[in-house]
């Protein structure tokens, strides 16, 4: 069972709205509501899949930690990876997603 705090889902309300809004700086290039639609939806499956991992990556940069204990690392793109970050109950079973990040956001909290 995958739980979704308020936080996650309003993570998943904001990318559904940037992406749709979304569009390259010269404006050529935008997603249409399908592809926005079905991009949503694959981030949301993949969600909706953290209690059937097999093996549960711990969360190593700061930015992630700081919100949950694991992370799973979904590669959408070459551009851009979504970071799902959760805490999990191995004795129940039960991922409680808490946040969405994406690449763009995340500091790897490594600075020499």
């Amino acid at each position: 069972m995958v739980e979704f705090s308020k936080q996650a889902r309003i993570d998943l309300e904001n990318i559904f709205d940037g992406l749709l809004a979304w569009c390259t700086p010269n404006g050529q290039f935008y997603l249409d509501t399908n592809t926005v639609i079905n991009y949503h939806n694959d981030i949301l499956d993949v969600c909706e899949h953290l209690d059937t991992l097999t093996y549960h990556t711990k969360s190593k940069y700061p930015d992630h930690s700081r919100f949950g204990n694991y992370v799973y690392v979904y590669k959408r793109n070459a551009k851009t990876t979504w970071y799902l970050i959760y805490d999990w109950d191995g004795v129940n079973k039960i991922a409680y997603l808490n946040k969405i990040m994406s690449n763009h956001l995340t500091v790897s909290g490594v600075f020499d």
